[in-house]
């Protein structure tokens, strides 16, 4: 207990809540050595701990489960929107590093070092860590002119679709590349192979 209360803290706040805690478990630990299971009952509530106050900056026990190999953890999304002071399991997801496509005809910005940001067409693969499979998002980012005041568009025109879907948003695509070129380019006439297809 003393070394507790002697510890470091960045305020009295912390370092009560650090002997409290201390207090609990030494409770928890005289009044469970007197009934038999009472030292695995102990152990269990030590191994529950870490999830029900997960640290800042600490690995999020859902979002580690499972993790796919293309989801980066830079990218991870712990909560449905960034301002939120709420979350679960079913709102966190796993996301991909984003592929950013340049858009010409939308509003781009000169910055203040000179350089110019351009609009843009924000890709990426997310899964909910609930869901089973992966969808494909993309959405607008750049910036929009309101009454002579330049905001920001960050997000607009979402889509989430499945991969099967953007396989076909692809070759759809491709092909109408295809017409307003006048070429015929054989890679958005094959039809793709699912993977049941190739099993059987």
């Amino acid at each position: 207990m003393k070394t507790v209360a002697n510890d470091h803290y960045d305020d009295c706040d912390a370092q009560q809540i650090a002997v409290i805690e201390t207090i609990r478990e030494e409770l928890a630990i005289s009044e469970t050595d007197g009934f038999p299971g009472g030292a695995a009952l102990e152990e269990f509530r030590s191994e529950m701990r870490p999830e029900l106050f997960i640290q800042a900056g600490a690995p999020i026990p859902w979002l580690e489960e499972n993790r796919p190999a293309w989801a980066s953890r830079r990218c991870d999304q712990d909560r449905h929107a960034e301002d939120d002071d709420v979350s679960d399991a079913a709102v966190m997801s796993w996301r991909s590093e984003p592929v950013s496509i340049p858009l010409a005809r939308y509003y781009g910005r000169w910055r203040d070092d000179g350089h110019f940001e351009s609009a843009r067409l924000m890709l990426d693969l997310r899964q909910n860590v609930t869901s089973r499979d992966p969808r494909i998002a993309f959405e607008r980012h750049g910036y929009k002119l309101v009454k002579g005041e330049t905001r920001v568009v960050d997000g607009e025109d979402h889509y989430e679709i499945s991969v099967d879907e953007a396989v076909r948003l692809a070759r759809a695509l491709l092909l109408l590349a295809d017409v307003a070129r006048g070429t015929a380019d054989t890679i958005a006439d094959r039809k793709p192979v699912t993977v049941v297809e190739e099993a059987s």
